[in-house]
């Protein structure tokens, strides 16, 4: 896909106390080469995302609409925008605001360590790590308590649950990025409370998103990062069992790209339906404020024509 990728001006409505502020983000073109696909799988686009805002990066959570995305950072803010494809100038606006309590404070700290980003009918739910838990936006825009699995406080304090996936009938998938003896905790929770399950590591990638795909699929960004190899992205598809849990038999590979592909620390990651069918897998990561790294943003697309 050759055309430039825009971040346009989202309409997203301010806080009563956190005013949202505009900013300028550029989106440039990158390659992305190498590693492995899966038989109908491409790289459809890759851009390197920067801003002059001191609070942008970090974005480990995302989401996408028809005609919105919304990233959360791992320092407390959100960004929302509009992806537009076309033109020469490979610049836009979105919008930043601070993600706030209950009665408009800022988030700060550990308290602050958004991961996981998910929506069930027009309500955003963002997962945390560090203090784990999930949070709930309401329609003020403010965040509220959601659900802290009992269990939850098990896990190492960087490594929570950064898989968060909305399922059909109102409920959540939460996946850890920690291991409990070779597995990764999962938690389904629904209106009729919360069941625990696991999912069996298959490398020693970590769990670092999930979002279920048009085709019913579960999708997951898997991470792994040393100093003497780099980073490395492993993206699997899952089906869900009929209790809503994944089916570790049914694990398929669909992408396996390690450093000199040109990535990063792919975190966040929405399966969308795509232009000429199929769908559209996107990916963004974490530069984690670290000057050495980047915020890319990478579009991948499964089956479907050449949209």
């Amino acid at each position: 896909m050759r055309a430039a990728l825009v971040l346009l001006a989202a309409l997203w409505p301010a806080l009563a106390t956190a005013e949202p502020r505009p900013v300028i983000v550029r989106a440039e073109p990158v390659e992305i080469g190498g590693g492995t696909l899966a038989e109908g799988v491409t790289v459809a686009g890759a851009w390197e995302l920067t801003s002059d805002d001191p609070a942008f990066g970090g974005l480990s959570g995302l989401w996408m609409g028809p005609e919105q995305i919304v990233l959360v950072s791992d320092r407390g803010h959100l960004l929302a925008g509009r992806i537009a494809e076309g033109g020469d100038a490979p610049l836009g606006l979105a919008v930043m605001h601070p993600l706030v309590d209950e009665a408009g404070r800022a988030l700060t700290g550990d308290w602050s360590d958004a991961e996981g980003l998910a929506r069930i009918g027009e309500t955003f739910l963002v997962a945390f790590e560090r203090d784990h838990r999930i949070m709930r936006m309401r329609a003020d825009r403010r965040l509220a308590p959601a659900h802290r699995p009992a269990d939850a406080y098990r896990l190492p304090g960087n490594a929570g649950m950064e898989g968060l996936a909305a399922l059909p009938g109102n409920r959540l998938l939460a996946i850890a990025e920690g291991r409990e003896d070779g597995a990764f905790p999962v938690w389904l929770i629904g209106p009729e409370g919360t069941t625990r399950g696991s999912l069996p590591a298959l490398t020693r990638h970590a769990v670092t998103g999930a979002d279920l795909g048009p085709d019913g699929l579960l999708y997951l960004s898997q991470r792994f990062y040393s100093p003497a190899e780099g980073v490395s992205l492993r993206l699997l598809r899952y089906a869900l069992g009929d209790d809503g849990m994944p089916v570790p038999e049914s694990a398929e590979t669909l992408a396996a790209l390690d450093a000199g592909s040109g990535i990063d620390n792919m975190e966040g990651i929405a399966a969308v339906p795509g232009e000429g069918g199929g769908i559209d897998v996107w990916l963004v990561s974490d530069d984690n404020f670290n000057p050495a790294q980047r915020t890319l943003l990478l579009r991948l697309k499964i089956g479907g024509g050449d949209g």
